[in-house]
Formats: C-alpha cells, sequence, structure tokens
C-alpha cells in the first residue's frame, strides 16, 4: 500500500504549477507522462489518476498527437488555476 506524503489537492496544485511555470498554455503542451516526473515513484500512478481527474473537470485540455497524449492548462480557466497555484504555495513555506 503507497503511503500518501502530500494530499490530493497539493499535488494537483504542484502539477499546476508545474505547467504554468513551463507556461503550457493553450498550444504549449507537454507530454502526459512528463507530469508524473519530480514525484516519488511510487506514487506517479496516482499523480497521473489525478491529472485525469483535472482532465474530467476541465483544468487542464487534452491534446492527442501522433507520439502520445499531450496536455495544457486551459486558458478559460486561468483564475481557478491560479487560486489552486498560490493554495499549493502557501502550504509549501
Amino acid at each position: 500500500m503507497v503511503e500518501m506524503i502530500m494530499e490530493d489537492d497539493e499535488i494537483k496544485g504542484k502539477i499546476l504549477d508545474k505547467m504554468a511555470r513551463h507556461r503550457y498554455w493553450g498550444g504549449k503542451h507537454t507530454d502526459t507522462l512528463n507530469l508524473a516526473k519530480g514525484f516519488p515513484k511510487d506514487i506517479r500512478k496516482y499523480v497521473l489518476k489525478l491529472v485525469d481527474e483535472m482532465k474530467n473537470d476541465n483544468l487542464i485540455i487534452s491534446k492527442p498527437t501522433s507520439y502520445g497524449e499531450h496536455v495544457s492548462l486551459n486558458i478559460e480557466r486561468k483564475d481557478e488555476i491560479q487560486f489552486l497555484i498560490d493554495k499549493f504555495l502557501v502550504k509549501k513555506y
């Protein structure tokens, strides 16, 4: 069993913060698997599950490509995304 060291909101905030820092908004995108990098190996599958949740919540937009699924941040939900990032950063520091 995986012992969770971070809560779901913290993981989501870290993912969104990483994407925002790299400016993955709208047309600029990254491979879905890249989002799990930087997390402990034992929770990476769980991180990808949370990415799917954020896609269902329309915070992250999926872009199918010939070389795998890529994702970007939904520019139309920028205020909500920024709120979640700020919430994560407050807990972090």
